[in-house]
């Protein structure tokens, strides 16, 4: 079934380091965004700091877990002192994380300027990386009202809103929300009516339109 917050092993993999760039802007945004995984990534913190604690030390090794003070360290969501970037008209703003990673992989943090590629009726998508078996990262940017076509996923599928809100048979998700969409299920969302919609999207592999088996 799709969550609404991150996945424990995406969790685990984020506090011990183990996540790749894709995953890891995400989460770091995500966390910016909402406070809704804060607690959950703690109790991870903990059990990875006690874990840590009963391996014996090797001197020859620099083992690091995150500070007990990590969470304290991240921005409140509503007073962020991070210099804002324009996401759309409105005056949105994009985490310090995505910036950074914007600016690394495009040239840009601002989105306007990224390279949009139409994708279906209403939504464009700006490619951010490839894997050897097609799209890992990518911007959707969908105009109020517009609908995905239902796909599947040939691996989990982690959203980020950034702006605006979709709806799927599994929820409503908002700015700061992420969905985790598993390899075995489908979904077509819709999204609001009310404004554009920006959605950062990562996964392992493309997701397969259902009917015409289009790779996306």
């Amino acid at each position: 079934m799709s969550q609404n917050g991150l996945p424990d092993h995406i969790l685990s993999e984020y506090t011990s380091g183990a996540l790749d760039a894709d995953f890891e802007v995400l989460v770091s945004s995500h966390l910016i965004l909402s406070t809704a995984s804060h607690a959950d990534l703690k109790l991870h913190q903990d059990i990875g700091g006690i874990l840590l604690g009963r391996m014996p030390v090797d001197p020859r090794q620099d083992q690091q877990l995150p500070s007990a003070e990590f969470l304290e360290t991240l921005p409140d969501p509503s007073v962020s002192d991070e210099p804002p970037a324009d996401l759309a008209e409105d005056g949105s703003t994009l985490p310090k994380p995505l910036i950074k990673y914007l600016l690394a992989v495009a040239g840009t943090a601002d989105l306007s300027e990224l390279e949009w590629y139409s994708y279906y009726i209403g939504i464009d998508r700006a490619i951010l990386s490839e894997g050897p078996d097609g799209v890992r990262a990518r911007i959707m940017r969908c105009e109020p009202g517009a609908k995905f076509p239902v796909h599947g996923h040939g691996s989990e599928e982690i959203s980020l809103v950034l702006q605006g809100a979709y709806t799927d048979d599994t929820g409503r998700y908002g700015c700061g929300d992420v969905q985790c969409v598993p390899a075995e299920e489908t979904h077509g969302p819709v999204v609001d009516a009310e404004q554009i919609c920006y959605v950062l999207v990562v996964s392992e592999l493309p997701a397969i339109w259902i009917g015409d088996g289009a790779a996306t």
